[in-house]
């Protein structure tokens, strides 16, 4: 069972042994979309998250064996959670910000004439 809740990301996972995980958004370094050959042919992927903790060699918590467009949406959530923006959310991001400032530039113009 994999879910993100409010403040961080849970999987609960095991047949013999059932482990639980909760990491918080704001420990999570980096979130990784993963596809073997296999994975691909099947239409499913993982989502790796890692923390500082355990470094970029192995992961803190997996999403396992999620259907690909499903796994690229929670890859999705889950960096807009940690702060992490894809190139078209800087990229809007960016333009108001010039927008805003061009606005700026203009009133502070208008008042030093």
């Amino acid at each position: 069972m994999f879910r993100l809740e409010e403040d961080h990301c849970y999987a609960r996972f095991g047949v013999w042994w059932v482990k639980e995980k909760r990491v918080p958004y704001n420990l999570i370094s980096e979130a990784r979309f993963r596809q073997g050959p296999l994975q691909r042919r099947l239409g499913l992927a993982n989502i790796d998250v890692f923390t500082p903790a355990t470094g970029v060699v192995r992961p803190e918590l997996s999403y396992f064996q999620l259907e690909a467009s499903r796994a690229q949406e929670i890859l999705s959530m889950i960096r807009r959670k940690t702060g992490v923006l894809t190139k078209r959310e800087r990229r809007i991001i960016e333009e108001k910000i010039q927008s805003e400032l061009k606005k700026i530039r203009k009133i502070l113009e208008e008042k030093s004439d």
